[in-house]
């Protein structure tokens, strides 16, 4: 079962969402339940659910603002958006940033949630094969990554590990505990050394990585995505184009060097 979490300040909403659709049936267990996005943070955090399901307009920190700071500490975490008809530009922006699809509030549709939990089933279940995969043959992995480091042994230690594990979530708290250090130093420290805050040096090295497969493969945007670690294939083109200036598919046809058969 894919651990969910459920995030929605209207009681009597949560109540008919949680009710509304046999979540087991469709490979999802209901794990959590919270009011606002800032309380869902801390959820995520500490128990790290595989997916969560968001209302949009929400007091303290609304689902947008969550989504951003799932994505920014490093949490892969699927999101299934609640937007009303006004709010639709938000739903827009959510797709941006990651999140897998969007529901209207006023007229929840058992039928689409159902094909998007099917979808969403697939994707999770497709991203564990391909980890499972990558545990068996490391050699698969791209390596032509320039790997460079610093000069601070603890800061090396933690971009080793992301260089190995790109494709696996990675956050700030994971690897503070990793070298026994105090987040906001390392925070601070990796900047400091790097240039980069943890997360941006994690989505540099999966770019890079992805580079490889858009030169040397005929896989599909959509499946790079998947293999160099991101959430799905909208926030890897986005990502993409803030690194390269361009979409990954512009950057393949711009590539001097065809893919290798």
């Amino acid at each position: 079962m894919w651990r969910t979490l459920l995030v929605e300040d209207e009681i009597h909403s949560l109540s008919y969402l949680r009710n509304f659709i046999s979540w087991e049936e469709e490979g999802f267990s209901i794990v959590g339940e919270c009011h606002h996005g800032l309380s869902a943070f801390e959820f995520i955090k500490e128990h790290q659910p595989d997916l969560v399901i968001c209302d949009i307009m929400m007091p303290v920190m609304d689902g947008i603002t969550l989504l951003k700071t799932v994505r920014d500490n490093g949490y892969n975490c699927r999101f299934i958006m609640l937007t009303c008809m006004s709010e639709f530009e938000y739903a827009q922006q959510a797709i941006e940033h990651g999140a897998s699809g969007y529901i209207l509030k006023l007229s929840l549709e058992r039928e689409k949630m159902q094909a998007l939990l099917k979808k969403l089933n697939k994707e999770l279940q497709q991203m564990r094969k391909l980890t499972m995969i990558e545990k068996i043959l490391p050699e698969s992995k791209p390596t032509n990554t320039k790997q460079t480091f610093t000069d601070h042994p603890e800061i090396n230690k933690i971009m080793n590990y992301i260089y190995q594990n790109y494709k696996d979530q990675i956050t700030l708290k994971e690897m503070s505990a990793y070298i026994n250090m105090n987040q906001n130093y390392v925070s601070e420290l990796f900047s400091k050394k790097t240039g980069h805050s943890l997360i941006s040096f994690v989505q540099k090295v999966r770019v890079e990585k992805s580079i490889t497969y858009l030169c040397d493969t005929d896989s599909s945007i959509s499946h790079i995505s998947e293999l160099c670690g991101f959430i799905n294939v909208n926030y890897y083109i986005r990502v993409f184009k803030k690194i390269m200036g361009v979409t990954p598919s512009e950057y393949r046809r711009s590539t001097i060097m065809p893919y290798k058969k």
